[in-house]
């Protein structure tokens, strides 16, 4: 294992105009359906879960009634709990066979107004088809807002095996069923927008918490700053009106130095966190500084590649503050920061 010892990240701060460009404004988003948990997920949205078993035990619910083998049963978390809240409310699920003929589970039921029973039509749904390692979809269900007092939640709902011969059963998966798309003019050209409501509120304008995706740069929290290519963006959400428009505010450029390190730098990657509550991911190479605004940040995570001989070490750095003034500071990383090294390379 190796330290990476005297590395360090110097950061330089300069006051930038605004500049005016011709992609400024407005756009209205059109709403869409994800044809699949796996393109939700592509889009940065992360599916809850819930474990259904055979032996799950409720006696105060009315279970449906399974031919031809048991029913698993299990609860899906419907609400969450918010401090000075209520506390988290659950759903009762279950999956059963509607005929003895039927290979394998094809009926789900949800208790989506929580009586303890599943006498509603809208509570019960057939299987649409299974798709890779087993995973059975069920379609879209309207089910309660997953956060506090939220508005009732299209959900994209499946099943799937647990891949885990010694936890028999299967995992009931729900995510948001619609997302917001458009293409918007950006950095002088027009790039696919696609936002995800991942905290599951009933809107998309929900910073570090909701999803977005620009063009070819990959999912990240939504945030009122953000990185596209070399470029910062303000932007806002407003409903399904998604604005953006170049960042005009003070900026520090963050820089790596190599010196010391154990073998060659090859990059340092990761995020900060302003106090503001922007959430910047950062990718930063030897001799290519990386823009950002002038702020307090936190160092929730970064991880530092370096070339030792044929061998990549990742060293990832945690716990520490940084602050991007108007002028010159540096963050060396060294003890007290909690260094993990694997070896990722041969």
């Amino acid at each position: 294992m190796r330290w990476i010892a005297g590395f360090w990240i110097a950061l330089a701060a300069v006051a930038m105009a605004s500049v005016a460009v011709s992609d400024n404004g407005s756009l209205k988003l059109d709403q869409r359906v994800f044809d699949s948990r796996a393109q939700a997920i592509s889009l940065g949205e992360t599916s809850r879960s819930a474990y259904l078993s055979e032996t799950f035990k409720d006696d105060t619910v009315k279970w449906p009634e399974s031919v031809g083998g048991a029913g698993l049963h299990g609860r899906a978390l419907a609400r969450v709990a918010v401090r000075g809240g209520t506390p988290a409310t659950f759903v009762s699920v279950a999956l059963v066979r509607s005929s003895a003929t039927k290979a394998g589970y094809d009926t789900l039921y949800i208790d989506v107004n929580m009586d303890k029973s599943f006498s509603q039509s809208e509570e019960r749904w057939t299987a649409k088809g299974t798709g890779d390692k087993g995973e059975i979809a069920f379609g879209v269900a309207t089910l309660p807002g997953v956060a506090r007092d939220a508005a009732p939640m299209q959900m994209l709902i499946s099943v799937a095996p647990t891949g885990n011969e010694r936890i028999p059963g299967m995992y009931f998966y729900y995510c948001p069923a619609v997302y917001l798309a458009g293409d918007a003019r950006i950095g002088g050209k027009q790039q696919p927008v696609r936002l995800v409501d991942t905290n599951m509120d009933g809107a998309f304008d929900g910073f570090n918490t909701d999803t977005i995706s620009i063009g070819k740069e990959p999912p990240r929290k939504l945030s009122r700053v953000i990185r596209v290519g070399d470029a910062l963006w303000s932007v806002a959400v407003n409903g399904s009106v998604f604005a953006a428009a170049p960042f005009d505010g003070a900026t520090g450029k963050v820089s790596i130095d190599p010196k010391g390190a154990s073998g060659t730098v090859v990059r340092a990657s990761g995020s900060l966190v302003a106090t503001t509550g922007t959430t910047l991911p950062i990718v930063i190479r030897p001799g290519k500084p990386v823009t950002v605004p002038v702020g307090e940040y936190t160092v929730p995570g970064l991880s530092v590649e370096c070339n030792d001989g044929g061998k990549v070490w990742t060293v990832a750095v945690t716990g520490r503050k940084l602050d991007v003034p108007r002028g010159d500071a540096v963050l060396r990383l060294g003890k007290p920061l909690k260094l993990e090294v694997t070896l990722t390379g041969s």
